[in-house]
């Protein structure tokens, strides 16, 4: 696939596996470029070889000097109201979808899939960190790393004292 990195690092405890990836944006399938704030599609698909009661697949994307710029899973991603279960054969495909707000650059992109109770601790079942780069560009740039959308006005001096 395009952009997947071999020098990524899988590990787990088994019974389920991540099989493929989707990035879609702006109606392109594995776009070689992403540009910022562009809502952008992640999909994981994930074969089972187990039964589990509840299982959760996560989504990371770090710097190349890997700094955690944003994780989610599906339990924090749906405020704790998706549960999903899945039996041994079956195979299943996530969806994380976000605006890409970072600055010009290159980011990785890691996904796992683990179970247990999300409140307390998770198994993981397959990670893949760093499977993946996407390049986020940008016609204009701005300090840092994530746009955080700050808004400006101009006003009489009048707002705010003499």
């Amino acid at each position: 696939r395009p952009n997947y990195r071999k020098e990524e690092h899988r590990w787990g405890h088994g019974g389920a596996a991540i099989l493929d990836y989707l990035i879609v944006s702006g109606g392109e399938h594995y776009p070689s470029y992403i540009e910022g704030n562009a809502e952008t599609d992640f999909y994981i698909k994930t074969r089972f070889d187990r039964d589990f009661d509840n299982i959760i697949p996560g989504f990371l994307i770090k710097t190349l000097e890997g700094i955690f710029l944003y994780g989610t899973n599906s339990f924090v991603s749906s405020a704790g109201k998706i549960n999903i279960s899945a039996k041994a054969g079956e195979i299943k495909i996530f969806k994380f979808s976000l605006a890409v707000t970072l600055n010009e650059g290159y980011y990785l992109i890691s996904f796992g899939i683990s179970s247990g109770n999300p409140s307390q601790e998770l198994i993981p079942l397959d990670r893949r960190y760093d499977s993946l780069i996407i390049h986020v560009g940008r016609a204009l740039q701005f300090w840092g790393i994530i746009d955080l959308g700050a808004s400006f006005k101009v006003y009489d001096h009048e707002l705010i004292g003499n």
